[in-house]
């Protein structure tokens, strides 16, 4: 922040000097025109008035160029001015923001370190710095394609790639600046082979400490994130999370909330519902390995409930898509509690 004030600070000194010595010389420009033309009212040899009238000629022609010199230095001025002031209020802000990471350091100083896996979408300057600033481990890729560019400049015929995965290999690199980010990154230059050809990405990471994943498990840990990825479109697509059925913030909330509660509810119930069948089947076996299957296709399959010794059964239908499957629903690891519905409730005082 201290460079680029001074910096500032520097330019407008320079215009400001060269705003003074252009007034100065339209000063003199148009008292030499002034001066000449109260020469030329007074009585003097032909040639001398033809060459005072030469010399006034040009002095007038020199005062539009200056006057549109001054003009232009007054507007880089103004803009100087105006970056300089912008830059005085974002190093009080950034002050002020400091003394507030240090009296929460101060009050917390043992906080949980917490890991960002954000897409590339997510990765700017700020974002990296507030992540960083807020103790977390951002792990990301670049925001833009200039930087996989830069650092494929960088690779050399002797630059040592390690293989990640069956089809992708990482070369790392410490100490690395993105814009905007005033903290030294670790990036590592991926790529992957697609026919004859190379596809590059990069992934970003930050630590404060001396530990660093090995390149193997830095990739697999940020292609971890896939996993949240595939429950967010699956609460989209079986579950219809995007349909709001609600205007407010805090009915949309709670509408994702349990959306997420219910696609992970699908998944943990699948083990379970495999217990209680009488016996495996392909069609069960393949609606149990798909959520959405499950959602959409068992969940709206007819079926019949009894009450059996064995147990609760779910026998479905021979019309419907689990034809003559039964599903003994016994050892059940969470249970609903009854609401009492329809039966008064009484409050009695002490």
């Amino acid at each position: 922040m201290a460079a680029p004030i001074e910096r500032y600070e520097r330019l407008i000194g320079q215009h400001g000097d060269k705003l003074q010595i252009h007034r100065a010389t339209l000063d003199t420009l148009k008292g030499k025109c002034y001066h000449a033309e109260q020469l030329h009212k007074g009585a003097m040899t032909e040639a001398a008035r033809e060459r005072l009238n030469r010399q006034r000629e040009g002095w007038q022609r020199r005062i539009p160029r200056i006057e549109q010199a001054i003009a232009q230095i007054q507007q880089v001025l103004t803009k100087h001015r105006q970056r300089l002031q912008a830059l005085h209020d974002e190093r009080a802000t950034t002050q002020a923001w400091l003394a507030t990471l240090e009296a929460d350091n101060a009050t917390n100083p043992d906080a949980p370190v917490c890991e960002a896996r954000m897409d590339a979408g997510f990765t700017t300057g700020p974002n990296l710095t507030w992540l960083i600033e807020m103790g977390y481990i951002p792990n990301t890729k670049a925001p833009s394609d200039k930087t996989t560019q830069a650092l494929r400049r960088a690779v050399t015929p002797h630059t040592p790639w390690v293989t990640v995965g069956d089809n992708a290999q990482m070369t790392g690199y410490g100490d690395y600046w993105l814009h905007d980010c005033p903290y030294p990154l670790t990036v590592a230059l991926e790529r992957f082979k697609i026919g004859q050809e190379y596809k590059y990405a990069t992934l970003i990471t930050y630590r404060d400490t001396a530990w660093m994943p090995t390149l193997p498990e830095w990739f697999q840990s940020y292609n971890g994130r896939q996993t949240i990825e595939a429950g967010n479109k699956e609460m989209k697509g079986p579950f219809h999370v995007q349909h709001l059925m609600s205007r407010s913030l805090a009915g949309i909330q709670i509408q994702v909330l349990f959306t997420g509660l219910g696609s992970n509810l699908v998944r943990w119930c699948a083990p379970w519902l495999r217990t209680c069948a009488a016996e495996s089947t392909p069609p069960l076996d393949k609606i149990l390995s798909s959520p959405k299957r499950m959602v959409r296709v068992a969940a709206n399959a007819s079926a019949v409930v009894q009450h059996t010794h064995f147990g609760l059964s779910l026998r479905f239908t021979p019309q419907s898509a689990l034809p003559n499957v039964t599903l003994f629903l016994r050892g059940v690891p969470a249970f609903q509690p009854s609401l009492g519905f329809f039966q008064p409730y009484q409050n009695r005082s002490p």
